[in-house]
């Protein structure tokens, strides 16, 4: 999504990466790489799950929600709209949401939203990667999205390649171990 704001609307857009653990090396690395590819900064933003963890661990009173987060950013950014990479093949949840918006373009007008890769698909995105020589991350590259580096195999991964990623995860979110070793054990 990067690459297609780039190309049609250089200049003209605020990229931001949501971040579970803030400065895990393996995804910085990707963040810096498209910084300097594209001659942009990328922010760096806390993601609204965050808070509900913490809300279960004690340390927060309330969980934000996405559109809390959506908020905030729309006004530390000055940004009336928001694009998001959701695609219809992801889940049925994004099927059901991203179906009531008018297929033609998939903007969502009532809450400012963009979704500009709702029909393309995964193998769609494969496609545009390879077609722009793009890097994918490291997590994608190894079969894993960045939504779910906190489940299952995913988290036996970082904790194997990225041992100090790993030692900065488990600071943030220590029943992550527990994941890990179930995967392990499995």
């Amino acid at each position: 999504m990067l690459d297609l704001f780039d190309r049609f609307l250089h200049g003209k857009y605020k990229p931001i990466f949501l971040y579970m653990v803030k400065g895990l090396e393996f995804q910085e690395r990707t963040l810096r790489l498209y910084e300097k590819k594209f001659g942009i900064e990328i922010a760096r933003e806390v993601h609204w799950d965050v808070s509900a963890y913490l809300k279960q661990m004690g340390k927060v009173p309330k969980a934000l929600k996405c559109s809390d987060c959506e908020s905030n950013l729309r006004q530390k950014y000055d940004e009336p709209w928001i694009a998001l990479g959701y695609r219809k093949d992801e889940s049925l949840q994004r099927r059901g949401h991203l179906g009531s918006l008018s297929k033609s373009d998939y903007i969502d007008w009532q809450y400012h939203k963009l979704f500009p890769l709702a029909d393309w698909t995964a193998a769609d995105i494969v496609a545009y990667i390879k077609a722009r020589k793009l890097v994918l991350p490291v997590e994608y590259q190894n079969g894993y999205r960045n939504i779910d580096q906190f489940k299952g195999r995913c988290a036996l991964y970082i904790k194997n390649s990225y041992p100090g990623d790993w030692k900065k995860i488990i600071e943030t979110f220590p029943l992550i171990e527990a994941e890990a070793f179930r995967q392990e054990n499995k």
